[in-house]
């Protein structure tokens, strides 16, 4: 199992989202404990340029997170639109 740990930013854009959304990251973020690279159950993809940080695709969402394998633990930068998920 890993430990995920949410930035203070992606919490305050969960927030404006509606609730079937948030219950699907709700849902991702539990998949993540288990299995912090998921490709069978997401669209999964790791970034360019970055050693270990992945993106995931629900719809118009995108969750980008890094992954430590040494500390087990998932660090999710951001959740939101895709429009500003890459800046």
């Amino acid at each position: 199992m890993f430990a995920v740990s949410i930035k203070r930013k992606a919490l305050r854009n969960v927030e404006k989202l509606d609730k079937k959304q948030k219950q699907r990251i709700a849902t991702m973020i539990m998949i993540l404990k288990k299995d912090p690279i998921p490709y069978r159950k997401a669209d999964v993809c790791k970034l360019r340029g970055y050693e270990s940080i992945y993106r995931i695709r629900m719809g118009d969402l995108r969750i980008v997170y890094q992954v430590s394998w040494n500390e087990r633990i998932v660090l999710i930068h951001y959740i939101g639109p895709r429009e500003r998920a890459y800046e």
